[in-house]
Parts: structure tokens; C-alpha cells; sequence
């Protein structure tokens, strides 16, 4: 079996879904161009990936997390992709009901697409010399040091360079990309304690028609806070979390910290106004990395251009 090399972080089967047909063709539209804009028609398999985007390539990081398989992330951390992003997806088109369970898979698989994304991992390139995990780092090599130090009756000058030797760990981008697949590859307590809190939220879908489509982007989903000022990932100060689903659905998560009695999540059901749509895709437009998505060219230029 070779290698995959194409790393996709915004997922096909996500993509697909704004195609214009069964093969994954879709219009998408430089966010930087300047006017006269165009689209262009590609397909979805030639978008949003980076070459061995998830591939650990540190020994540190690998035998740590005790990883066989360089490629783990890529070969079987997605899996839910081949069948439970599209089933879980379509139940928004299709205004089926959702039980708790079911929503809790919906959230964690959105949470996951956010985590895989670049704008996310830009946060792992700070090296932050204050933070608990390198002082918490940095001070059990300084504890080792000084014990081999004593035990081999050496002097203890090297233990400030074994300090060092962490910090400049930390400030190598190799490094730290390596430390962000291992956060993607572990179910992580941040990770959990968000994915607890976002399913507590309302749930609300905003349904359009095929003549004013919501478009999506290589950066998907965008947070907004009371305000109404858009940014991507800070959860503590979000007011709500709003996700293209489809050309005709959006889920818009409000903070709430009610919890639902019963099997099943309460869900909303509701038209959005044309001006709201467009709203929502500006939005998208400038939370996107580089390019927005859709399978109406129409709906792409309209967005550029207001």
C-alpha cells in the first residue's frame, strides 16, 4: 500500500457536498483577488491539502506517543470521513431528528475539521517560554540534569545549557508542527472539555434556496461574539459557532449552558433571508484562508464583490 502524500485538511467528502456533481467539480474564488475577479472550475480533490501535511517526521514526538506508523493521522484518524460526516451532514438537509449521541459525533467531527485546518495550527508556531507545558518541561530536564550531575560527580555548570536545550526545542517550527499532529492524533482534554460544552449549546439550522446558496471556504465555520465581530477558534469568547453545511444548510451553535432532557437534541428549524445569507457568506469570505467554495460561481462573485 503506498503512502498517501496529499493531506487534505479540509475534508473531500465535506467538499463534495458543494460540488456542482458526482465527481467533485466546484467553482472557488481567490479571497486576495483583485477586480476583474473570475472563479475557477476545478475539483475537489485538487483543493485544501498540503504534501505529508500530518506526517510525524520528529523521533522525540514519535516515541513518545509510542507511533508505528509515521502516516497514523492520514491512514486512520479521518475514518469517520468515508461514511459519518455524510450521514450525519445530509440529517441537517433532510431536517431529521438528531439524538444526543448523534450530535455529540456531528460536533466532534466539525471541531476536528477546525482543528485540521492551517489557521488553527498557526498556533503552535508562538513559542511561549512562560507557558505550563515548556516550564513544566523545562523544569524536570533541569531536575534531571542536577541529579546525573551528583551521581557522576560532575560539575553542575551543564544544566543551564540542558535548560536552553528546551527553549530552543520549542523554537523550532519543525518541532512545534509536530507537537500540533500529536494534539490531532490524541483525544486531548481541551479538546474534550470543548467538545462537552459545544453540545450543550442551541442548535439552530438556516435553510436557503438552490438561487442563493451559502458557500463555504478552505478555512469553514467561523465564530462570532456578542458583538457580531467574526474571528476563527476562540471558543471563551464566542457568542455563537456558525458552519456551512451544504449550498442549502447552515448549523449556528449559540452559547447556552442548558442541558436537554430526553434521547434526543433539540433542534431548530428556520429560513434565512437572502440578505442574511449574504451576510453569512461575506462572513465565510473573511474568515477563509485564501480561497471560498461553491457550486454556483454567481454566488462566489456576489460575495467578492459586496
Amino acid at each position: 500500500m503506498s503512502e498517501p502524500i496529499k493531506h487534505h485538511y479540509v475534508p473531500q467528502i465535506y467538499l463534495k457536498r458543494f460540488s456542482l456533481n458526482r465527481n467533485g467539480d466546484i467553482f472557488t474564488l481567490k479571497t486576495s483577488t483583485k477586480y476583474p475577479v473570475s472563479t475557477r472550475l476545478t475539483n475537489k480533490s485538487k483543493i485544501c491539502y498540503e504534501a505529508k501535511r500530518y506526517t510525524f517526521d520528529n523521533k522525540e514526538i514519535i516515541e513518545r506517543y509510542k507511533i508505528t506508523d509515521p502516516n497514523v493521522i492520514e491512514k486512520s484518524r479521518f475514518s469517520y470521513e468515508n461514511k459519518e460526516l455524510e450521514e450525519l451532514f445530509d440529517k441537517i438537509d433532510y431536517h431529521k431528528k438528531f439524538t444526543k449521541t448523534q450530535f455529540e459525533r456531528l460536533v466532534r467531527i466539525i471541531v476536528d475539521i477546525k482543528m485540521r485546518n492551517p489557521r488553527f495550527s498557526e498556533n503552535f508556531k508562538n513559542f511561549d517560554p512562560k507557558s505550563d507545558k515548556v516550564q513544566k518541561e523545562a523544569k524536570k530536564i533541569l531536575e534531571d540534569a542536577v541529579e546525573f550531575c551528583k551521581r557522576a560527580g560532575l560539575s553542575t555548570d551543564i544544566v543551564k545549557k540542558a535548560e536552553e536545550a528546551v527553549y530552543e526545542k520549542y523554537r523550532d517550527e519543525k518541532y512545534l508542527q509536530n507537537v500540533y499532529r500529536a494534539g490531532i492524533y490524541i483525544n486531548e482534554n481541551a479538546r474534550e472539555e470543548l467538545i462537552k460544552k459545544l453540545i450543550k449549546w442551541d442548535a439552530l439550522i438556516m435553510n436557503t434556496n438552490y438561487e442563493n446558496p451559502f458557500i463555504t471556504s478552505d478555512n469553514p465555520g467561523f465564530n462570532l461574539n456578542e458583538k457580531d465581530q467574526i474571528f476563527n477558534t476562540d471558543f471563551d469568547s464566542a457568542n455563537s459557532l456558525v458552519f456551512p453545511i451544504s449550498p442549502k444548510s447552515i448549523l449556528i451553535l449559540k452559547r447556552s449552558e442548558k442541558n436537554d432532557l430526553g434521547i434526543f437534541k433539540n433542534v431548530s428549524y428556520k429560513k434565512m433571508k437572502i440578505n442574511s445569507v449574504l451576510s453569512v457568506n461575506k462572513a465565510t469570505l473573511k474568515n477563509a484562508n485564501d480561497i471560498i467554495i461553491g457550486n454556483s460561481k454567481e454566488q462566489l462573485l456576489i460575495t467578492k464583490k459586496i
